[in-house]
């Protein structure tokens, strides 16, 4: 049958959804509450669009002993690892933070699954999760280079909440 403009609306904002699917998150929303302290420890976030040539600095990155630039962590736009989870299931862009784990805990994938799943959990706040894998990355610096992260002014606001001098490259 034929649908009317709010059929197409409707259609468009599912779409959106599962393009962007941080949009409506907890941090987005500014539902998200403090976190208990900040941060201490350095981190670099790398901010740039989508295609735009992070991916290969971030090879660039990696090449140095100091640094340890993963894959995309989609944490910052979250409050849990729960929220998260429940936003990325299934648009390939929760499996970043996991191959992380899997480096730098130089483990399989059932191993990391089993630490993300029971080690941190879905109550597990964003900060208790990027102190996690600060530790993993310890000595080097960790570098996030998730393109949505510059994506809102939100997002940038809650690294300032989370870390005490978050570090960052603009691409």
């Amino acid at each position: 049958g034929r649908r009317g403009v709010a059929g197409v609306k409707a259609d468009a904002d599912v779409s959106a959804r599962l393009q962007r699917p941080w949009a409506h998150s907890s941090v987005a929303m500014g539902l998200a509450p403090p976190p208990a302290a900040q941060l201490l420890r350095p981190i670099v976030l790398l901010l740039s669009s989508p295609r735009s040539g992070s991916s290969l600095l971030q090879l660039c990155l990696n090449a140095n002993p100091a640094l340890y630039a993963g894959q995309e962590l989609f944490l910052l736009p979250f409050a849990t690892l729960g929220e998260r989870k429940r936003c990325l299931d299934g648009t390939g862009f929760e499996e970043g933070l996991l191959k992380t784990i899997m480096d730098l805990r130089r483990c399989g994938y059932a191993e990391a699954s089993a630490f993300l799943d029971t080690g941190l959990g879905d109550a597990c706040t964003v900060s208790v999760a990027y102190a996690a894998l600060l530790e993993l990355a310890s000595p080097r610096l960790l570098v996030d280079k998730t393109p949505p992260n510059a994506e809102r002014l939100c997002f940038l606001q809650r690294a300032r909440e989370l870390f005490s001098a978050p570090r960052y490259i603009h691409l």
